[in-house]
């Protein structure tokens, strides 16, 4: 299991908030994987700013 942000990083203004315990919930590994992929590819088509971990 994987803790998922529920909301993008790049959804939020002050970096502390994106890491509520109401944003985030467990996902299995192949599901996080995927569910991040695609929130990258949202973020880059709305020009947020995504860094490499």
């Amino acid at each position: 299991m994987e803790v998922d942000h529920i909301e993008s990083f790049v959804d939020y203004e002050d970096p502390d908030a994106v890491n509520d315990p109401a944003n985030l919930r467990t996902l299995c590994n192949e599901c996080h994987h995927g569910k991040s992929a695609s929130d990258n590819i949202a973020n880059r088509r709305r020009g947020g700013q995504i860094e490499d971990e």
